[in-house]
């Protein structure tokens, strides 16, 4: 079985063009949050997708065990608050 890896390469591409342009979206309606942490969580998170190796960045502690709970629940809160405004459905 042969893997076309041109192919394969312009997915992960397309994947991490996509997952960056939601992060700047994101980053964009709560840029005026009056919670700073939540601006500097998204940057932080998505300042992730840069590096070739993240464990070895100047963000590695993000994604140890505590880190990447902490993130994990503040992007999940700001993709349900995204839900929220977008569907304008009410979740109580």
């Amino acid at each position: 079985m042969e893997i076309d890896v041109e192919k394969d390469n312009t997915d992960d591409k397309d994947l991490l063009t996509q997952a960056i342009n939601y992060g700047i979206r994101l980053r964009d309606v709560y840029i005026n949050d009056p919670d700073k942490n939540i601006v500097k969580a998204l940057d932080d998170t998505f300042a992730l997708l840069a590096y070739t190796d993240a464990r070895q960045s100047v963000l590695a502690e993000l994604l140890d065990g505590k880190g990447r709970v902490e993130i994990a629940e503040l992007v999940n809160g700001a993709i349900l608050g995204m839900y929220h405004v977008y569907s304008g459905m009410d979740f109580y």
